[in-house]
């Protein structure tokens, strides 16, 4: 099974993570971009008559670049960048399983969203702690809810380099190589922790509320009541609090899942 290559964010330098996770390897740095985008610049000044454009031109203070900039560090490798929107793109949104790759941009982020094997998706976003698995029948849905959330989408044409992991473990930088499985298992970690956090917040704030009324909190077992009639514990009262119910209901839901009755 194929391995995965992914770089995690680093300051504003996600069009470098964009273009080294389509590309599968370490093969760019901020330095080569900056370069490209110097090279740019004077091309620009040169079309301009040697005069100053007044913009901050293909690259700014905190090393963010410009779509220009991937776009030609992209023609090194012979592929080629195009809008989904473009009219030699139609039928691409309806069937983008039939691409190799896409690069998403909203305003100051990129990221590769491409195909891995014969038939298997993932999202590259340098913002995950890994690459996340997209399903092939998911994946029109996902690149129509960015383009409704203000992505631009470009379509990665040309034949993308094979994958060429490192024979043995070393320093890749801002990257790292994964196994699916690895990958699978740092998004679900991800999403765990971020379960407990809501948690540990809904708690929180139940604990103010309850502080700042002057009471307390009660919580009561919700199963069915087995005493005399009329007492009805686990019947829930005035005193018991939904959102800290949830909280503990979240935090302890694997526990429950596994031993409950």
């Amino acid at each position: 099974m194929a391995l995965l290559y992914h770089e995690s964010q680093v300051g504003a330098l996600c069009g470098v993570h964009c273009l080294n996770t389509l590309l599968q390897g370490p093969y760019f740095s901020e330095v080569d971009l900056a370069q490209i985008a110097q090279e740019l610049d004077a091309l620009e000044r040169a079309l301009l008559g040697g005069a100053d454009a007044g913009e901050p031109g293909n690259v700014d203070a905190s090393g963010m670049f410009s779509s220009q900039v991937l776009a030609k560090a992209l023609q090194v490798w012979g592929l080629a960048a195009h809008p989904i929107t473009a009219p030699e793109m139609a039928g691409v949104a309806a069937e983008p399983q039939r691409e190799a790759a896409f690069m998403c941009n909203l305003q100051e982020h990129w990221f590769t969203i491409r195909r891995v094997g014969a038939d298997a998706w993932f999202n590259f976003n340098s913002i995950y702690p890994a690459p996340e698995a997209l399903g092939t029948f998911y994946l029109a849905a996902y690149l129509a809810t960015l383009r409704e959330q203000g992505y631009t989408i470009f379509v990665i044409r040309g034949d993308l380099p094979r994958a060429s992991p490192p024979s043995a473990p070393g320093p890749q930088g801002p990257g790292r190589w994964l196994t699916q499985e690895e990958a699978r298992a740092a998004i679900e970690g991800a999403a765990a922790a971020r379960a407990r956090g809501k948690a540990v917040n809904a708690l929180e704030a139940a604990l103010a509320r309850a502080q700042a009324a002057g009471g307390t909190l009660t919580l009561r077992s919700k199963r069915p009541a087995s005493g005399p009639a009329g007492d009805t514990p686990g019947g829930g009262g005035d005193d018991e609090d939904p959102d800290l119910a949830r909280a503990i209901a979240a935090s302890l839901g694997q526990d429950l899942g596994d031993g409950g009755d």
